[in-house]
């Protein structure tokens, strides 16, 4: 994924030194073509974070009067969701190993089952970056996947997260870990299940996770894209019930990416339902940091 990413990266910047070589004249100084370029290039990325948004809102089910955003919280959805997309997917991302450094879970005297956070569709590792400082500074034992090739069948990673599970219990000596997914990751997740058991899973908690599929789906590429389409075969082999491990599911009535947002629920699971939250900004949320906390903290 890694090579998407920084290809992306390269795509951006060769577009920028282009705007700015073409607006740059001897009436105009350098710095002011190089301005005018970077906000030329943030304008497109803030134009696909609102298209986004304009695409899941058209494919959205009614809005719970207690889930409504308001005015307000349109507008500050679309600037988070920007945010995270832009912080994510051109900063964090394509460096990931940089800005994650060492996934050594470490240990707990606690004995609480260490904490394997899994990335949803096109992301990897460095999806977590904010939230896994923030969780390891409550004392929690954390660690993290990267799911590849990224445009493949899930169940090539469930296989991936199987691994990482196995080894993850070997290093720290637990004997069971709590999973924590965004997206297609709780797809993974469950896949995983369905195929090894739930022996190594004392919980799982799906951030954004379409249950249901999702309608924007259907612009993506590869199996897995397929897969996560309203009423795919796939899906439906899966099945609507819960995995056979306590399990929560929390959704956004705004969810950019999820559309139906309801799709992201999951009969059987607990659920928490939120309103103004983007796809991307789950990943920089402080509510989100305070449900895992809440949910993590205490088992043992």
């Amino acid at each position: 994924m890694i090579v998407y990413l920084r290809g992306l990266l390269a795509f951006q910047g060769l577009l920028a030194a282009t705007l700015t070589w073409a607006f740059w004249s001897d009436e105009r100084a350098f710095l002011t073509a190089v301005v005018m370029a970077a906000l030329i290039v943030m304008a497109i990325d803030f134009a696909l974070t609102a298209l986004t948004i304009v695409l899941s809102r058209a494919y959205a089910g009614p809005t719970r009067p207690d889930l409504k955003a308001g005015l307000w919280g349109g507008v500050r959805l679309l600037f988070e969701e920007f945010l995270a997309a832009v912080a994510l997917i051109r900063v964090v991302m394509p460096f990931e190993s940089f800005w994650m450094g060492s996934d050594d879970a470490g240990s707990d005297p606690r004995g609480r089952p260490p904490v394997l956070l899994a990335h949803g569709y096109v992301c990897n590792r460095g999806f977590w970056f904010w939230l896994r400082g923030k969780l390891r500074a409550e004392g929690l034992r954390v660690a993290t996947i990267s799911f590849d090739p990224p445009f493949t069948d899930i169940d090539r990673f469930a296989d991936n997260l199987h691994e990482r599970i196995e080894k993850l219990v070997a290093e720290t000596g637990a004997a069971q870990v709590s999973l924590v997914a965004h997206s297609m990751g709780g797809l993974v997740s469950r896949a995983y299940m369905r195929r090894y058991g739930a022996g190594r899973v004392a919980r799982l908690i799906t951030l954004g996770t379409p249950h249901a599929g999702t309608r924007i789906a259907s612009l993506g590429l590869g199996p897995n894209a397929r897969q996560m389409r309203v009423g795919s075969p796939w899906l439906a082999e899966l099945g609507a019930a819960a995995p056979p491990v306590p399990t929560l599911a929390v959704w956004s009535a705004h969810d950019t990416i999820v559309a139906p947002q309801e799709n992201a629920r999951l009969p059987g699971a607990r659920e928490i339902a939120l309103s103004g939250l983007g796809h991307l900004a789950m990943a920089i949320s402080p509510r989100i940091l305070n449900i895992l906390r809440d949910e993590l903290r205490g088992d043992a």
